[in-house]
């Protein structure tokens, strides 16, 4: 039989992150992105929300930039909202009021 080695590293990978993400910003925003992309798992708009309110719970700094991407231009799982999407970015200090 012969063995994947990197499917395995890959899956190992995956599980150390999800075993992290709890009280690691950044494993939980890399889990967010992987899931929002379909990048090494399943895409899954419902996890990689999960995930990026998890990192946004633990301070990471490019949550709210990232999701006002996703509501500006209505990503999967994400409707369209452009006020939504200026509040995130307002947050994210990429956009003022003149």
């Amino acid at each position: 039989m012969e063995v994947n080695n990197s499917l395995i590293t890959k899956e190992v990978c995956i599980f150390n992150l999800i075993k992290s993400a709890n009280t690691d910003q950044d494993a939980a925003f890399k889990l967010g992105q992987m899931y929002l992309n379909g990048d090494g798992v399943k895409q899954d708009a419902q996890k990689a929300k999960f995930y990026l309110e998890q990192a946004e719970e633990l301070g990471h700094s490019e949550v709210s930039a990232l999701y006002g991407f996703l509501y500006k231009y209505g990503a999967s799982g994400f409707v369209k909202d452009l006020a939504k999407a200026a509040g995130y970015f307002e947050v994210a200090g990429l956009f003022s009021e003149p």
